[in-house]
This record gives C-alpha cells, sequence and structure tokens, in this order.
C-alpha cells in the first residue's frame, strides 16, 4: 500500500472562479484555504491503473478488462482528476454508454457511489443533477460551471448523439458496443476544438471494430523502437492512444487471495479465461449474437410482471394488443402428472423459469409469455418476456433452490410480501440434469437426481423435450442447434424481451462467441449458464404439447 499526494483545487461557490494549487501563489493561496471547506478525494487503485488516472499527455486511453476489474472506476478516477485541472465556467464532460441507464449509472458512482464503493466526488460539488434516466433535464451543473452530459450510443449507427459540443474529456463505457466507425470518429471529433481526451473502458469483444482500429494498432506502436518513432513522426495509427490490460488481480476493491484461488481454478489456455480475467483481445470467430440490439431487446423499466408494463410502453414497442398468456403455457408444460416426482405439480401460473445445472455458475430465468388478443393460438405471434435472473456461484442445486424461494424476491413485489413469487413454479431444465445432479457432490449427494431436490421444495422440474418410447414419454434434450436457431429466430423477429435487471443474460447476448459454425458459441461458463438457461425455457415453451383429452399430443 502506497500513498501519493493529489490535486488541491479551491472553488469560490460564489463566482465559479477555481484556483488550482499547482497554478497559484502562495500569498493568493493561503488566505482562501483558511476560509475554505475541506473535502478529502481520496482515490484507491493498483499501481497499473495509476498510470492511466494519473496521465497527463494528450492522448486517449483505454482500459481493457474483465467483470469487475475496475477498469470503469478507474475512469471515473480520470474523470474526476480531469475536471479538477481542466473544469470551470462551459467546460463539459461527457458520461457515455450503451444505453441511458447505463450512462446515468455511472454519474451516481461519480457522485453517490454504490453499495460496494463510496462515490468518486462530493455530492456538495454538484449545483443541478438529474434524479433519474428518465429526468427531462439530464444535464449535471458542478459548482464552478462545468456541464457534465449522459450520452448514450446503442442503436445510433451514424454517431448522432454523439455529435455537436466540444469536450475536454469522456469516458465512455464498454466502448467495445460502440456500433460503428463513425461513432469513433464522432468522439475523437467532440475533442478537436478544447484539446479534449476520451478515456474507453471496456470488455474485450474480439468481433468489435475497436479491435483493428484502436486495441491492435495502439500494441504495436508501444512497441515501437525509438528509431521507428522518429521515423514515423506521429504517422501511425495508433499514436493517439495509450493502452492498458487490467487483469482481475488488479482491482484494488477485491479479495486477492479469492481471486487467486479462482484463476487457479481456470484453464490457462481457454480465450474465455484471457479476456474475462486477464483483459486480453483473444481471437475468435467474432460474435454469435449479431441480431441482438439493446434498443430492441433490452426493455428498461423496473416492472416484473408484463401487466405492471404501462400501455404507454406497450403502445410504443407495438405491442398495445398483447395479453398474457403464462397460465395456459404454464398448462400445457406441466398439465400431466410428472414422471420424475410425482408428489409435485406446478401450481405458479405467474412464471416458467429456465434453469442451467452447474456448479459456478447456476442460473434460472423467468420467463412470461404475451401473443396477440386475436391469435393466442398461433405460437408463432408469442412474445417472450425475461423478467428475472437467479444466479448462484460456486453452490449447489439445493442452495440454488433455496435461493429461488426466498422471501427476498418476494419483498421486491411488495414490501410487505412473505413469500417468493416463484414458489410453486414449474421449472424447465436440461434433460441430462433430470436423473442425476452434477452438482450434488457439494451438499452430500443425492441418487435420485435433480428433480427430487427441487420436487422436496415444492418445483416441478421438466425436461424441454419428450418423445414417445415403449415404456412412455421419456425426456430428451433438443438438437443443440435447433435451439440456438430457435433463439437467434426470436431476436430477428424481435419477439424476445429482456429486462435490464437480467444482466446476465443481457452480457451473454452481447459476449458469446461463434464457435465457427455459424449456430452455436464458444464454451464459456459464466456466458453459457445464463443462455442455456434461457434457450431450454424457450425451447420447452415453444414445442409444448398441446394438451387433448388428458393426453398429450
Amino acid at each position: 500500500m502506497e500513498e501519493l499526494p493529489g490535486e488541491d483545487l479551491i472553488i469560490d461557490v460564489r463566482h465559479g472562479d477555481r484556483f488550482l494549487r499547482r497554478e497559484t501563489s502562495d500569498e493568493n493561496w493561503n488566505p482562501k484555504a483558511e476560509v475554505a471547506k475541506l473535502y478529502e478525494v481520496p482515490l484507491r487503485c493498483s499501481r497499473d491503473q495509476l498510470a492511466l488516472v494519473m496521465d497527463d499527455s494528450d492522448k486517449h486511453l483505454f482500459a481493457s478488462g474483465g467483470n469487475r476489474s475496475a477498469k470503469t472506476t478507474a475512469g471515473l478516477y480520470w474523470i474526476a482528476r480531469q475536471w479538477m485541472l481542466r473544469g470551470g465556467n462551459q467546460r463539459r464532460i461527457w458520461l457515455c454508454a450503451s444505453i441511458l441507464p447505463k450512462a446515468f449509472e455511472l454519474l451516481q458512482k461519480l457522485f453517490v457511489g454504490t453499495g460496494e464503493s463510496p462515490p468518486v466526488l462530493p455530492l456538495e460539488l454538484v449545483k443541478r443533477k438529474p434524479s433519474t434516466p428518465r429526468a427531462s433535464d439530464l444535464q449535471t451543473i458542478l459548482v464552478d460551471g462545468t456541464l457534465i452530459d449522459l450520452k448514450y450510443y446503442s442503436g445510433d449507427p451514424s454517431a448522432e448523439r454523439l455529435k455537436s459540443n466540444a469536450i475536454i474529456a469522456a469516458l465512455v463505457d464498454e466502448a467495445a458496443n460502440l456500433p460503428t466507425t463513425n461513432s469513433l470518429t464522432a468522439l475523437r471529433a467532440r475533442c478537436l476544438d478544447d484539446s479534449g481526451r476520451l478515456f474507453f473502458a471496456s470488455t474485450p469483444t474480439p468481433a468489435s471494430f475497436l479491435k483493428a482500429e484502436v486495441v491492435e494498432p495502439a500494441i504495436e506502436f508501444s512497441k515501437l523502437t525509438e528509431e521507428e518513432l522518429t521515423r514515423l513522426d506521429g504517422a501511425h495509427i495508433g499514436a493517439p492512444w495509450i493502452y492498458k490490460e487490467f487483469a482481475l488481480l488488479e482491482n484494488p476493491w477485491l479479495d486477492r487471495q479469492r481471486v487467486e484461488r479462482e484463476i487457479k481454478s481456470l484453464r490457462p489456455d481457454d480465450p474465455a479465461v484471457e479476456r474475462d480475467y486477464f483483459g486480453r483481445w483473444t481471437t475468435g470467430c467474432g460474435l454469435l449474437w449479431r441480431d441482438f440490439d439493446d434498443a430492441r431487446h433490452v426493455v428498461v423499466h423496473e416492472a416484473r410482471d408484463f401487466n405492471a408494463i404501462g400501455l404507454s410502453t406497450r403502445g410504443a414497442m407495438s405491442l398495445s394488443n398483447h395479453v398474457p398468456i403464462t397460465d395456459r403455457v404454464v398448462s400445457m408444460l406441466f398439465g400431466q402428472p410428472s414422471t420424475h416426482y410425482s408428489a409435485v405439480r406446478a401450481t405458479n401460473q405467474r412464471y416458467v423459469l429456465g434453469m442451467d445445472v452447474n456448479c459456478h455458475p447456476m442460473t434460472s430465468v423467468a420467463i412470461q409469455v404475451t401473443a396477440p388478443k386475436e391469435a393466442e393460438e398461433d405460437r408463432d405471434q408469442w412474445h417472450f418476456w425475461c423478467f428475472e435472473q437467479i444466479r448462484t456461484s460456486h453452490g449447489s442445486s439445493f442452495a440454488h433452490a433455496d435461493q429461488i424461494q426466498n422471501t427476498y424476491f418476494g419483498r421486491m413485489l411488495e414490501p410487505t410480501g412473505k413469500k417468493s413469487p416463484f414458489e410453486g413454479t414449474g421449472i424447465i431444465v436440461d434433460a441430462k440434469a433430470l436423473g442425476w445432479d452434477p452438482t450434488a457432490h457439494r451438499f452430500g449427494g443425492d441418487p435420485q437426481g435433480i428433480a427430487m431436490v427441487f420436487g422436496r421444495l415444492g418445483f416441478d422440474l421438466r425436461a424441454p423435450l419428450y418423445v414417445p418410447t415403449e415404456k412412455g414419454m421419456r425426456p430428451k434434450p433438443p438438437n443443440r442447434k435447433d435451439s440456438f436457431i430457435l433463439v437467434k429466430r426470436l431476436l430477428r423477429e424481435t419477439r424476445l424481451h429482456i429486462l435490464t435487471r437480467c444482466n446476465s443474460v443481457v452480457e451473454a447476448f452481447r459476449r458469446q462467441e461463434d464457435s465457427g459454425d455459424g449456430e452455436t458459441p464458444i464454451k464459456n461458463d459464466p456466458l453459457d449458464s445464463a443462455m442455456d438457461a434461457l434457450r431450454y425455457a424457450l425451447y420447452g415453451i415453444v414445442h409444448a404439447p398441446a394438451p387433448v383429452r388428458g393426453v398429450w399430443r
């Protein structure tokens, strides 16, 4: 641990005048310092992150790292320092993210903090700020007149939202999701008037244009000899950038020993490990879900039920004529007695859960189904809504079942809720897991399989597909490619809607890479778990047998 001095700044809140210590004489500084109210701004980061935070060059910065590598936090520290050095009346800073609520989250982290980390800058610096991402005026004004704008780039291939005003600094979070090179050009152009700078923070995504336009050129430029640098004289595509990779171990807010144990348990040659744990842009065959678009498929709403989504929001999605049919789907899926655990039957008609069984992570997703009122029987017009995810890390099926039935979820819906909204829910699970439990060694073992573990707690587990045999209907895993093709079809037809809180599902769509066949992903357990839970549920629902005279058709 090493403590280094930072910058000292005095602001006259009456007139907005700024006095930076390094630029102010003792005679002018000392009288003001005696009467000024002191606010400490501690910045906690690793030495590698410090190199970017304290960089005083005229270059743009790129912090590459996996989840929880503190790249965004380092970007916010850099923004705070740029404000201290260069802020002032009508000076402009941008906080950019894929969607507006995420840009607002950056603003909250800057001045309010989260449950995991304190704010970067004191809230007393704010003269005015929006209280929600839906506010009519989203501009933040600081006491010295600095302006902070929220920008988002998803669904804007021409980068119209990233044009107009000159800026002194911009943090672009998850920059690999920038839709086109137009976005990069527009952002760099905003920096020309006021000698502005960019800080890109991003998870490695090899299919992104940034790999060819920024990452690889910046790495190449950093390896040039002094002779080569002199000869080029800045004429290199990587010259404007400083690129750093942030490994997960460099996050000072995480338990280092725990992270080290986690990394030791992983395959070091796995490209997903290199990206997610070390921030490296390993090559692949591109992204699998090329039809996925945040603007089309991610629903920014707090609802946990279709009926709680207002008519205006439904109308904007051209779904004002839709009605919920989840209760009918539940009857189709779970109407017949279970051959896996006969003592239970799904009683909850609010959701259908899809579940992936694994030790780490284990994921369930809560699905509702809607259809046009005039076409409730037409499965090709059904829409699917992913309202919630339940994720268990380093656990077991028993721990996951306990998490699903926790009253925590009930209190989200009703402050006085005394039971989980998922109690008695039917669950679609991988057919291979029904007869055995791959996590059983974690809690003593259960030779009768996962259906027994969940059945004892009132959950009715079924497979996505059943086929007739001489001994009756038997579970069978659906063709793997078929299940992925189904998800692709729903994306293409905009019939799959994911609530923004289901971040693991959204992240899987953003980052799963093509294995090379154009239809299935490269193995990556953290991403696969959420996607598998989703595709099991979707396949089971779409291919659910219609009940006819008490038997399956």
